[in-house]
């Protein structure tokens, strides 16, 4: 990420998310466990991030859409 703003905010967007949403806990409805935006289940900042690698010969997505299989069924 090349904004170190936007990095910022999504940092303290990941440790607001650790224990669930605020309302929801008042209510009664406590997160189970704890919430993390990176996979290995750390805080993102502490987290390794990697762009995955795309091989050469797939489609690359669009502004607004990605290529899908094309024997997958169009849900009208």
């Amino acid at each position: 990420m090349n904004s170190p703003t936007e990095w910022a905010d999504t940092v303290a967007f990941d440790r607001a998310i650790r224990h669930g949403s605020a309302k929801a806990n008042a209510d009664g409805h406590p997160l189970r466990g704890q919430f993390f935006l990176h996979r290995a289940r750390v805080q993102l900042d502490e987290g390794v991030l990697r762009p995955r690698a795309r091989p050469a010969d797939a489609p690359a997505c669009g502004p607004w859409t990605c290529p899908h299989d094309a024997t997958t069924p169009e849900v009208a």
